[in-house]
Order: C-alpha cells, then sequence, then structure tokens
C-alpha cells in the first residue's frame, strides 16, 4: 500500500510539474526540476523492498541449507583415536613376593572407525529437498512477476 502511495505521488509530481512550473517558471528551469522515476527503476525499488518477497528469498535460502544438510547427513562417520601410556620398571615386594618388572614399558593404541547408516527416508530426503527449494525458486519468480504486474498497473494508472 505505502509502495503505490510512493508510486502515485512520485509519478503526479513528475507529471504535474512541467504543466505548474511552465506558469510560474522559464522553460530551462522546469527539465531541471530533478530526478524521475522510470518504470524499471520502480520496479526495482519495489522488489528490494516489499517485505513479502523478501520473505521469499529468505524460504529459499532456508531450503537450499536444508538440501546441503540433506546430502551430509548422507556422508559417513569417521572417529579416531589414539592413546599411549608408559609404565616404569621397577620391583615392589608385598608380603614377600617380588611384583612386576625390572623393564620400562612403553606402550600405544590406536583405532579409526567408520560408520554410515541409511534409510530409506535419509536417501529420499536429499529428493524432497531438491523439491523444496524447487518450489521456493518458484515462489520468488512468482512474487517477483506479481510486484513487476503491480508496479506497471500503478505506474500507468498515475
Amino acid at each position: 500500500m505505502r509502495l503505490s502511495a510512493f508510486l502515485l505521488v512520485a509519478a503526479s509530481s513528475a507529471a504535474f510539474a512541467p504543466h505548474l512550473g511552465a506558469q510560474t517558471q522559464p522553460a530551462a528551469q522546469t527539465q531541471a526540476s530533478g530526478p524521475i522515476l522510470t518504470l524499471e527503476e520502480a520496479i526495482q525499488l519495489a522488489i528490494r523492498s516489499n517485505p513479502t518477497h523478501l520473505r521469499q528469498i529468505s524460504a529459499r535460502s532456508r531450503a537450499g541449507a536444508q538440501l546441503r544438510s540433506s546430502y551430509g547427513q548422507l556422508l559417513p562417520n569417521v572417529s579416531t583415536s589414539f592413546g599411549a601410556s608408559f609404565r616404569e620398571g621397577g620391583q615392589e615386594i608385598v608380603g614377600g613376593q617380588q611384583f612386576g618388572s625390572s623393564n620400562d614399558i612403553l606402550s600405544s593404541n590406536y583405532g579409526i572407525g567408520i560408520t554410515a547408516r541409511y534409510s530409506g527416508a535419509s536417501l529420499m530426503q536429499p529428493r524432497v529437498d531438491r523439491a523444496n527449494l524447487s518450489a521456493a525458486e518458484a515462489d520468488v519468480t512468482s512474487s517477483a512477476a506479481t510486484i513487476r504486474s503491480q508496479v506497471v498497473t500503478q505506474y500507468l494508472n498515475v
């Protein structure tokens, strides 16, 4: 609604300024009265500032992120581990018995694990998300076309 009022004021001031200025100002000053809002400028301004259209663009971004996330769910999980220990050699006497080793002991362990879990739902999710992204792109295109139509109508009415 504000956009219609803005376009109406901008176009009417541009349309009536030459008629009013002709009575009070010379012709040379009438043409330098200010910038005129062209149809394409009005359309671009409306597309950039329309909250409904901006919501559609945001929804398209979220749909793209969801598609990337669903592809990420198909990647396997990889885990690694590493450990090391050192035990100094030496003998202990407990109850008259000698326990332990006279040598130092150094040990290490390591592991690699790869797991992947797939289900019918996880395999179909990228297709669902791709369809949602296509729908969001269509919504953005439709929103831009609707805005363009409304601006052209208002521009021609003025």
